[in-house]
């Protein structure tokens, strides 16, 4: 979001000097708007203030058209001409921000109606996971270079499995804190909002030139309407946060278990090859036999990834 943009335009809203006629017209006009714009502001009807807010005042095509011509007046002092297009180019800014804020608040939303079925699903593979059956498994035949690829299978397993750990555990770190950053960013953006009625208020009346008061106006509303929308969606964010940290605690506890048994498994196919190794070599056979029924003895976890 943009902040205190208004400050720029002090010396470009200053009143111009002009004939005691023309500035009394400026006046009436004035005034007539300080009462469609500022009554409702003033006192503090939220619905008039809702309408006065509630949609751009301008869009994309007219800015782009305004930016165009101000770029190709002659009549424009250099300084003027370019707070005015940094006035239409920031309020352009702010459309775009209120596309985004719309998008985002619209995701959060869809997310919330969508996260239900994962999360039904994701607790029954936990609870399958949890009442795995353990089951020894045969080896059979199987030769040293077969049970080595299964090795390697089950440590390239272990890496993947560990890292999705890892990213769910940053992700339920970052979600616990967020309700925070949530709250705080949106008494600052009710500051900005403030900033902006009082602005809106002040240089209203104190503004006679008809072109610099509706640049203001266009880009205080539109600024006020991107920090509603940004408000609205940070608000949907804060509604939904409480399933997306159960989604990701019941996701961490069920790859929890897959790294456990993985490792577990390593573990145990690691023993097979040391005993096939040492039975290879022809070295040791009473021990190697020994360490084979010790082996064949333990169950091995089959997982159903």
């Amino acid at each position: 979001m943009h902040k205190n943009n208004t400050q720029r335009f002090h010396d470009f809203i200053q009143p111009a000097k002009s004939p005691p006629i023309v500035r009394s017209s400026f006046w009436f006009i004035v005034v007539f708007l300080s009462m469609v714009f500022l009554q409702p502001l003033m006192a503090n009807d939220e619905s008039q203030l809702d309408a006065l807010f509630n949609q751009p005042p301008v869009d994309k095509e007219t800015l782009l058209r305004k930016i165009k011509d101000s770029e190709q007046s002659s009549q424009l002092a250099e300084e003027k001409q370019n707070q005015l297009l940094d006035s239409y180019r920031t309020t352009l800014g702010y459309l775009n921000d209120i596309e985004t804020n719309k998008l985002k608040g619209e995701q959060v939303s869809e997310f919330r109606k969508l996260i239900l079925t994962p999360l039904i699903k994701v607790r029954e593979k936990l609870n399958k996971q949890q009442n795995l059956e353990i089951k020894p498994i045969n080896f059979g035949n199987k030769q040293l270079s077969n049970l080595e690829q299964m090795l390697y299978a089950e440590q390239a397993n272990l890496a993947a499995v560990t890292a999705k750990l890892s990213d769910i555990s940053q992700q339920l770190s970052l979600a616990a804190i967020r309700p925070n950053i949530i709250r705080q960013r949106i008494i600052e953006l009710n500051e900005q909002q403030e900033e902006i009625t009082a602005t809106l208020i002040q240089q209203t009346v104190e503004n006679e030139n008809l072109q610099q008061m509706e640049v203001l106006l266009w880009m205080l509303q539109t600024q006020n309407l991107a920090i509603r929308t940004e408000i609205s969606t940070l608000d949907q964010e804060r509604l939904s946060l409480p399933l997306r940290v159960e989604y990701l605690d019941i996701l961490r506890q069920y790859y929890q278990l897959v790294v456990d048994e993985i490792s577990s498994n390593i573990s145990y196919i690691q023993e097979k090859v040391n005993i096939l190794k040492l039975v290879k070599a022809g070295k040791d056979k009473a021990n190697a036999d020994k360490l084979q029924m010790e082996l064949e003895s333990k169950p091995l976890i089959i997982r159903d990834l």
